[in-house]
């Protein structure tokens, strides 16, 4: 059996728009879906 194959793209953020969506998908993977939290943790922003 073979692995699957798998494609990911990588970049830097390219605009204010693409690190906050950047910022904001970290959040919710490791915050909201897997229970991060502490201090350094800023439910706010």
């Amino acid at each position: 059996m073979q692995p699957a194959e798998r494609h990911f793209t990588l970049r830097l953020a390219a605009s204010d728009r693409d690190l906050r969506a950047a910022q904001r998908l970290r959040y919710e993977v490791f915050v909201a879906e897997l229970g991060g939290d502490g201090p350094e943790v800023d439910h706010e922003a």
